[in-house]
């Protein structure tokens, strides 16, 4: 079964080597990273090898608004944060 991942510090090492390993086994992949350029860069290149795919945020995880303001602007149809109370 294909999943949707978010990986956070996807644009180079650990964070690269484990968003490569869920696109080649079919799942969909958000690389979150500060580095923009590396976040796209990564996102493209696995996206080409598939057979799942990446996309590209921008986002420091350093900032939970940020995070959060991320999750909400995924694309539609994908599974929402929890609410904490």
């Amino acid at each position: 079964m294909a999943r949707i991942a978010i990986v956070t510090g996807g644009a180079s090492g650990i964070g690269q080597a484990l968003a490569g390993a869920l696109v080649a086994r079919g799942d969909t992949v958000v690389i979150a990273d500060v580095d923009q350029d590396g976040a796209e860069r990564t996102a493209g290149d696995l996206s080409e090898r598939g057979p799942g795919a990446a996309t590209a945020a921008v986002v420091d995880v350093r900032d939970a608004g940020a995070v959060f303001q991320d999750w909400e602007d995924s694309p539609p149809g994908w599974p929402q944060h929890p609410t904490y109370g």
